[in-house]
């Protein structure tokens, strides 16, 4: 009887800094979710997001993105909704601080001092000073949600948290439980983002420091044309898995 065998991919990460994504399978012993003739596979995702410097034309441009979807093309298997994970995964711890600022104001204390010789009273005044008092609050916002058929899942993933771009690591989470009708199975990653996704922290060393506003929105268009669309399409990044 020949053995199941998976082949994990290495996957390709064209800008690794701004978006970076590995697969990994496993195979789930007949039986451990439905019946015994049932066959499936976990899949393990670990992806992370960032700003990325790319050095272009002896100058540097820093970019990120707000929006990206991983999309799954399955053969032979297929991604039911209920064994989906990653849905409330990347969350982002937000701190929300409300300052309450007292104001300077006048403390009067009355205090006594004894000698051999005589009870003298004083009175003591203190300045207290501004008092600053933070009260902080954590809440989580959810930046991953699941969509497509059970062929083609699709995750996506956009920016919550007031940062200008997808920033954080998921290190090797379940993505989904796919059933196994048939062998060979193939799954098919692919990393998407299109260009109005794309977030320009800053470009340097490429013009004169006196530049219109125009001008200088004339040139970064340019750039993003020809440097970095390049490295957006087809995708940002793709790995292929095979399960026999």
């Amino acid at each position: 009887m020949q053995q199941d065998q998976s082949s994990n991919g290495e996957p390709e990460n064209k800008c690794p800094s701004c978006v970076f994504i590995k697969l990994e399978s496993s195979r789930i012993k007949e039986g451990w979710l439905w019946d015994r003739q049932t066959k499936a596979i976990e899949l393990f995702l670990t992806v992370s997001f960032n700003e990325q410097e790319e050095k272009i034309l002896g100058g540097a441009i820093r970019f990120g993105i707000k929006r990206g979807t991983l999309s799954l093309a399955l053969t032979n298997c297929r991604s039911p909704y209920e064994n989906r994970g990653l849905n409330d995964i990347l969350q982002h711890n937000l701190l929300l601080e409300r300052y309450k600022r007292s104001s300077n104001e006048e403390k009067r204390s009355s205090g006594f001092s004894i000698s051999p010789n005589k009870i003298s009273a004083k009175i003591d005044s203190e300045l207290e000073k501004a008092l600053e008092r933070t009260d902080k609050i954590k809440f989580d916002t959810h930046q991953v949600s699941t969509k497509g058929s059970e062929a083609n899942p699709i995750w996506d993933f956009q920016v919550k948290t007031g940062e200008p771009c997808l920033k954080g690591t998921i290190p090797k989470e379940v993505l989904a439980i796919l059933t196994v009708d048939d062998v060979p199975c193939k799954i098919e990653a692919t990393f998407t983002a299109s260009l109005r996704e794309l977030h320009i922290e800053g470009i340097e060393g490429l013009w004169p420091g006196e530049i219109s506003r125009n001008k200088m929105a004339v040139m970064e268009r340019w750039i993003v044309r020809h440097f970095l669309e390049p490295k957006l399409e087809p995708y940002l990044s793709r790995q292929e898995l095979k399960y026999d």
